[in-house]
């Protein structure tokens, strides 16, 4: 693992138990971290429910890549700007990811481009969590069979963009998607760009003044799509 500190009064707790687990927390109000970390192997492990990822501060980048199966991460940003890429390849993955959390300056800036490879994952991604966020952008692409994934995202100017995919092989379980978007959409509104290839459950809720998008492509059989706007 490779990890670029860059802040004024940051301490960091970082602890390694086993092959792959890591645990890290920021003590303080450290800015502008770069955080890179590679897992490799089975049973992956970036911190869980009792020992946390929990960063604080403003103006983070993560780069996280995790290879093998049945990854695990609970992280939590308590600050102002995140931009993260995650890269995950394998099955039974169980992932968390808050921004922000129970912190005194909201998620005003997030940025999610993750991508998953692999069957059976059930991603929760929460921004903002019932304070808005002034901007959020998330890019998903899923690549497996019977993946979960749950998203709620508190803010202004919302932009999700979904790609879908479990039709890998004949008889292909099902995915299950829940995205809601809250808050008021400001000038350029909440949009939600989705491309799903397979057979699954949709259900896309989006609320809050001025304009709400959603675009769907689904191609495939026995797609069970529910979307409810308003403001």
């Amino acid at each position: 693992m490779r990890k670029i500190l860059t802040a004024l009064m940051f301490v960091m707790g970082f602890s390694v138990a086993h092959a792959n687990d890591i645990y890290i927390q920021q003590i303080g109000t450290g800015n502008g971290l770069d955080l890179n970390i590679t897992q490799d192997g089975v049973n992956n492990v970036m911190g869980t429910t009792g020992a946390k990822v929990i960063l604080s501060g403003a103006n983070h980048t993560w780069t996280v890549s995790q290879i093998g199966g049945a990854n695990v991460i609970a992280a939590q940003i308590r600050g102002n700007t995140y931009t993260g890429t995650w890269a995950i390849t394998g099955s039974s993955n169980n992932i968390l990811f808050k921004c922000d959390s129970a912190a005194a300056n909201k998620c005003e800036t997030a940025t999610g481009n993750i991508t998953i490879n692999g069957n059976s994952s059930d991603i929760d991604i929460l921004i903002g969590e019932s304070t808005d966020s002034a901007s959020a952008t998330l890019n998903l692409t899923i690549d497996g069979d019977a993946n979960v994934f749950n998203a709620d995202i508190d803010g202004t100017s919302a932009v999700v963009t979904v790609s879908l995919d479990n039709q890998l092989s004949a008889g292909s379980d099902k995915v299950t998607m829940n995205l809601t978007i809250d808050g008021n959409g400001d000038s350029q509104g909440h949009t939600v760009i989705l491309d799903h290839t397979g057979d699954g459950t949709i259900d896309i809720t989006q609320s809050g003044v001025n304009d709400a998008i959603v675009s769907i492509i689904a191609s495939g059989t026995g797609h069970d799509i529910d979307i409810v706007q308003s403001d």
